[in-house]
């Protein structure tokens, strides 16, 4: 083996590094000399696990992740749209205007459209166009 890459180790001081050893041989193959070169990474772990508390991926947070979610915000919208329409218990292709709008005004109650693509999201689930959904939150307004 002429060398070793990204090999977490633990310093004797007690913090992590990350080593890459190169082993240096002679034209014969006699090992002569090590180049190592570590690099202290206890830094970037614990902002690893301070994001990980902040995010709430971690039992440490407080936050347990439910296993029903996924960790995609994307997943977890879905999900909370998904309830809410299950709750409604009325079909969305048989859903008055009147009716979606009750579900939109749950929907932007749980902050559901501060996420980036549920407005398309929804107006799949309610088969509704995109412009129907603006139209109707503004209505709420």
């Amino acid at each position: 083996m002429g060398y070793s890459v990204n090999k977490q180790e633990m310093s004797y001081t007690g913090r992590s590094i990350k080593s890459n050893t190169y082993y240096i041989k002679d034209s014969t193959g006699v090992l002569i000399g090590i180049l190592c070169i570590n690099f202290d990474i206890t830094a970037a772990q614990n902002a690893v696990k301070s994001l990980e508390e902040f995010m709430g991926t971690t039992k440490s947070s407080g936050f347990e992740n439910d296993k029903n979610t996924s960790g995609s915000i994307k997943d977890f919208t879905i999900k909370i749209i998904e309830d809410i329409i299950r709750n409604s218990k009325i079909p969305t292709n048989r859903m008055t205007t009147k009716e979606k709008i009750e579900i939109l005004k749950l929907l932007k109650q749980k902050e559901v459209f501060r996420i980036k693509a549920a407005t398309r999201i929804v107006a799949k689930y309610l088969n509704s166009s995109e412009t129907s959904i603006y139209r109707y939150l503004k209505e709420l307004e």
